[in-house]
């Protein structure tokens, strides 16, 4: 499948006006398959979106228009989009010469870049009507805790031994806070489109690289429009690489003076549901669709692999209040 992967990317390649990729290197991606293309004219990344029947999501379009629309405005402190190819579903960006962050890059003054790049995003939001609505996009507190509960539902069908128990524990405890955050859903009225956001969406640092002292943000292909009080629960919930409980405070201080209060007690309602929708995605890896998008990426999980997974949910439970 690598050379059919290099034969499309170098026709991409070709038809832009690129010479042939040289040094190809396959560099790690949770959902896609990622090539770095290295030449004596250029360092570029390629990525093959992950597409299958039960998971239809537009990923290429998805990132592509994101980030066309960024760069469009000047936003440089991301990959620049060069060229696509929906049909293969292919797209190629310039590389970016920075690392990954460790969990020892993960500061205060870093969470404000997080914070200042995503007011940043949304001082053009206005020319944006063109880009769809996030992945799992919510515009109203009945519509978060809907998707909340199809996801808890799907925590049915894990049949694993080391998952089955804690699954069980997730849906217990959604039991126990859907009827109360219900109350807090029936007198809410939908977001009106001034007060949604453009989000980056699976926003935080694991989405990030560090050159000098710079950050740069990658990785949206599930990004659009969407409720802020969302994009705020999600990155503190975000587990990959987590955030100090200090950034909960800035964030939702960001929420209140740059949106509305009312995005800010969005916030603090549904942070508990979005700790359990998270104890879901991290389960997910149990799941064969998800086992079926790592192996496409070239990443098959492992035992250990999982018991991490478990091991952070098993983290974001024990905080929720």
């Amino acid at each position: 499948m690598t050379d059919v992967l290099l034969e499309s990317v170098g026709n991409l390649l070709a038809r832009h006006g690129y010479q042939q990729p040289g040094a190809t290197r396959i560099l790690k991606g949770g959902n896609n398959r990622v090539l770095l293309l290295e030449s004596n004219r250029y360092r570029l990344v390629a990525k093959s979106y992950f597409f299958s029947e039960h998971d239809v999501r537009d990923r290429l379009g998805t990132e592509f228009a994101f980030s066309q629309h960024l760069w469009s405005h000047g936003i440089r402190n991301i990959p620049e989009p060069l060229c696509c190819d929906t049909e293969c579903r292919i797209g190629i960006y310039k590389a970016i010469p920075g690392r990954t962050l460790e969990p020892a890059d993960v500061s205060m003054t870093r969470i404000q870049s997080m914070r200042e790049f995503f007011l940043k995003i949304n001082e053009f939001k206005d020319t944006a009507e063109h880009l769809k609505s996030a992945s799992e996009a919510c515009f109203s507190l009945s519509g978060h805790l809907d998707r909340v509960s199809i996801r808890i539902k799907q925590l049915t069908r894990i049949q694993h031994p080391l998952a089955e128990r804690f699954a069980a524990r997730v849906v217990s405890r959604w039991n126990e806070l859907a009827g109360r955050l219900s109350s807090f859903a029936s007198i809410d009225s939908e977001l009106k489109s001034s007060e949604r956001c453009l989000s980056p969406s699976d926003f935080g640092f694991h989405n990030a690289l560090l050159v000098k002292d710079e950050l740069y943000w990658l990785d949206f292909e599930y990004a659009g429009w969407d409720d802020p009080a969302k994009m705020v629960c999600d990155a503190v919930c975000q587990p990959a690489l987590a955030l100090p409980g200090r950034a909960w405070d800035e964030f939702l201080q960001m929420l209140e003076v740059h949106f509305s209060g009312r995005a800010r007690q969005r916030a603090e309602i549904l942070l508990p549901a979005y700790q359990l929708k998270w104890c879901c995605i991290l389960l997910n890896e149990f799941r064969p669709e998800a086992q079926a998008r790592r192996k496409f990426a070239g990443h098959p999980l492992s035992e250990q692999h999982l018991k991490a997974q478990l091991q952070k949910a098993e983290s974001l439970i024990s905080r929720i209040r």
